[in-house]
């Protein structure tokens, strides 16, 4: 079975689990695979076991619980022999595991796609303010190289602004839409700050659309966690607007090749 594993640089080769300390070997050059790591006795979840997360699912439920503490070389495919199924959380827990590739992650890129999808909330509460969208729109550029950090930082102050803004914001007194008024507020403001979260521009050493591509059987550089608990904080900021996990799970796929 196919899951995935946040990994810290450990030596020559070698990569640790972010959790549970297990020392895996990385594939060699010209291998496909790394050698297997095997765990003995009775596996149990979250006691005895190597833990994989299971999909998207998993590694959006990972995110959540420990997002800012992933400062690490980042994800990586694995493939996970003898596993089973937790019980309550999207994770694997495996007789044996080995590393198959890393996983070249853009966290600014993620971050906007999840706080897009909270959008649809804020426009619905105050269709006439742009700001969270661009927002959203210069994370985008910024991920693909297109924008300076300054023009992200200052996108990232309008919209977190427009949560108390004149121009419909959420602290203004003017009527609202029929529905639920309060729980439409509350959403709307968190809707804006993903947008914000997503474009902050405190994300630290994150990959850009110019870097240098990554040659065969290199790896990516120690992302740190800032990148990783920019995303965190986006993807709980889209929660707290209502966005559903299956679509945040959806969002993120694609980068998990």
């Amino acid at each position: 079975m196919i899951g995935f594993k946040f990994l810290f640089p450990h030596a020559s080769l070698l990569w640790r689990s972010v959790c549970q300390g297990e020392v895996f070997p990385a594939p060699g050059l010209g291998e496909s695979a790394g050698a297997w790591v095997v765990c003995a006795g009775d596996l149990k979840p979250g006691h005895n076991g190597l833990h994989i997360l299971d999909g998207p699912a998993g590694v959006l439920w990972f995110l959540k619980s420990y997002g800012g503490a992933v400062g690490c070389g980042g994800m990586w495919s694995v493939e996970g022999d003898g596993a089973e199924k937790a019980e309550h959380d999207p994770v694997l827990v495996a007789r044996r595991v080995r590393l198959l590739r890393p996983v070249s992650w853009n966290c600014r890129a993620m971050a906007a796609e999840v706080a897009a999808l909270a959008l649809p909330l804020w426009d619905q509460f105050a269709p006439g303010d742009p700001r969270p969208r661009m927002a959203v729109e210069a994370a985008w550029s910024f991920a693909q190289g297109a924008v300076t950090e300054r023009v992200l930082a200052l996108a990232s102050a309008d919209a977190e602004r427009a949560t108390y803004g004149p121009l419909g914001g959420i602290g203004t007194s003017g009527p609202e839409p029929s529905g639920e008024p309060p729980l439409l507020r509350l959403r709307a403001r968190w809707a804006a700050l993903a947008a914000s979260r997503c474009a902050s521009a405190e994300a630290g050493l994150e990959p850009r659309a110019d870097d240098p591509p990554v040659a065969p059987n290199a790896y990516p550089r120690p992302l740190g966690p800032a990148p990783f608990g920019l995303l965190q904080r986006t993807i709980i900021a889209a929660l707290d607007a209502g966005v559903e996990e299956e679509a945040i799970s959806a969002a993120l796929a694609p980068y998990m090749g």
